[in-house]
């Protein structure tokens, strides 16, 4: 609901004039603003102020929301994952259930209120992602709106740990697993994988991605829980240091631990 209140005529100049509107509802609700007059401000006319009430009066019967999407950055290596923020606003006192908000095969539904703002992550591995652009929709009903984001592959030399697991602590006699995953975008030979003290072997060739689970127990450790990780290549050497907690060493395998740690 708007009012059109004219201003007093014949105001003079220096002066500010200061009037109070009050609403007040049938229920006994009240309100009250504060509304100044002074010559010299801008004067509007009818026209224009009725001009500037159809953009509210359309603004508040807006029966639409925006759907915008952003990449955390434009350019990714294959093995990495794409952080991606997408935006709904409600450009009105429309509200909208069920909205669903889709990447690939992950679906998030939200609900938009009037004059409200959702926000939404989600996370794409590249690694099997074959198009040039990332698209996303949101669903409402019949009505679908798409955002299409552009964004480069960089080229990736050489093998890469693109993650590694394993447990925090490990019982003495406890087993548990350390999983590593390799990417490789070129065809490599002779890969030489030291994990100590859990295990080396020899890759005869590698390309592409693969998962590795090396199973250990707590006491194949020494008493500061290292893991020293390390693959060797054609002159290179990557290194990773990792440390699980031993829990419930009996004195003997502290002794045994001990040992260990001198032969490292």
């Amino acid at each position: 609901m708007f009012w059109i209140i004219g201003s007093p005529p014949n105001l003079e100049e220096g002066y500010s004039y200061r009037s109070i509107i009050e609403v007040k509802s049938i229920f006994g609700a009240i309100d009250t603003d504060e509304i100044i007059f002074a010559e010299g401000n801008k004067i509007y006319s009818l026209s224009q102020i009725e001009e500037r009430l159809d953009e509210l009066i359309k603004k508040e019967e807006s029966t639409d929301f925006d759907f915008n999407c952003f990449l955390g950055k434009g350019s990714h290596y294959r093995y990495e994952s794409a952080d991606i923020e997408c935006v709904l606003r409600n450009k009105g006192i429309t509200d909208f259930e069920n909205i669903v908000v889709g990447l690939e095969n992950s679906y998030k539904t939200v609900n938009l209120l009037e004059y409200g703002e959702k926000r939404l992550n989600f996370n794409l591995n590249l690694l099997h992602y074959n198009k040039d652009e990332i698209i996303l929709e949101a669903r409402h009903k019949d009505e679908v709106k798409k955002v299409y984001l552009d964004f480069l592959f960089l080229e990736s030399l050489g093998i890469k740990i693109i993650k590694s697991d394993y447990p925090e602590s490990l019982g003495y006699d406890e087993e548990g697993n350390l999983t590593f995953y390799l990417y490789s975008e070129e065809e490599l030979e002779e890969i030489f994988v030291k994990v100590h003290p859990i295990k080396e072997f020899t890759i005869e060739n590698f390309k592409g991605y693969e998962e590795f689970v090396l199973p250990f127990r707590g006491k194949d450790l020494d008493l500061s829980g290292s893991i020293k990780f390390s693959i060797s290549y054609g002159g290179q050497t990557l290194k990773e240091d990792m440390k699980v907690k031993v829990t419930g060493v009996p004195w003997y395998g502290k002794i045994r631990m001990f040992f260990r740690s001198l032969l490292k």
